[in-house]
């Protein structure tokens, strides 16, 4: 009987399974979906994570993730006609930067390390049923019953652990629409900064990655209909409208009016540009949060 059943193979149960594979614990690595994600989705890691997965795995740890990832020190406003204004990160400590690795990166790098210590993640497996059963738990997963002294619930804010146990989601969403998609993209401005440009048609934020790759949010001022078609054309459209500065700013070597070309990622499941144009057919998509 493995004795913990983690339940999301995501960054919290690949960190919570790599804990207890570190500590001779035997456990169960389960998750619903069919096989790893190869979206970028979350990509911020904070100084204090690294701190924390350094104090727990060794510096080594933290080490692979800085080299796979990128580092960005500062924020650069773009706003209207307005002079760029660039607000650097004032961290102290051993690292004193934002790292910007796409989450696959970081769930791969977490899955390599508990593969070394011999536990697998058990893809396509979904929790079905939790029971109390004395002092330990009886599951059903995979249609496979089974009985742990702990059941770990890694599963996200739709966690079918907590609808078993019907705990409550406490907290407030943040309502909005934006556009969003990983492109590559060509342009002046420095790759050690996030990049906001901002006017009254809406904003664009570019967090860059490495090799030339950039995830690029698009928030437009006017609401966005939930089931609006979205081509590339359009959306290119919406976020240069968004990110342009006025024509009386965009003289010779200004760095927004510079021209920039982008592609979406393969896989990223939306595109879109700032200041730049698809050359995919990758169909683009409105996000609702």
């Amino acid at each position: 009987m493995s004795k913990v059943l983690v339940v999301g193979a995501g960054p919290t149960g690949l960190v919570l399974a790599n804990e207890l594979a570190r500590r001779d614990v035997p456990l169960r690595l389960i998750d619903q979906a069919p096989a790893p994600s190869p979206h970028s989705r979350a990509f911020g890691i904070q100084p204090g994570s690294l701190l924390a997965l350094g104090d727990a795995f060794g510096d080594a740890l933290a080490d692979e993730l800085i080299a796979a990832g990128h580092q960005v020190r500062a924020i650069v406003a773009h706003l209207d006609d307005r002079p760029a204004l660039e607000i650097p990160f004032e961290v102290e400590g051993r690292y004193p930067f934002l790292l910007l690795l796409p989450q696959a990166d970081t769930e791969r790098i977490l899955r390599d390390r508990l593969t070394q210590a011999g536990v697998a993640v058990e893809w396509g497996c979904a929790l079905e049923r939790l029971a109390q059963d004395g002092d330990e738990v009886r599951c059903t997963a995979g249609g496979v019953e089974s009985l742990h002294a702990w059941v770990a619930g890694c599963d996200g804010a739709h966690s079918t652990v907590r609808h078993q146990l019907q705990v409550a989601f406490d907290g407030h969403p943040y309502v909005g629409d934006f556009m969003l998609a990983d492109v590559e993209v060509e342009w002046p401005f420095s790759p050690d900064a996030v990049h906001v440009f901002s006017n009254e048609r809406g904003t664009v934020a570019a967090f860059p990655f490495r090799d030339r790759r950039c995830r690029f949010f698009v928030v437009k001022r006017e609401p966005v209909a939930e089931d609006a078609p979205l081509d590339e054309a359009g959306f290119a459209a919406d976020a240069r409208s968004s990110a342009a500065r006025p024509r009386s700013a965009a003289g010779a070597g200004s760095r927004a009016s510079a021209s920039t070309t982008a592609s979406p990622r393969p896989g990223s499941g939306a595109a879109c540009s700032c200041s730049a144009t698809p050359r995919t057919s990758t169909a683009p998509s409105v996000a609702r949060a």
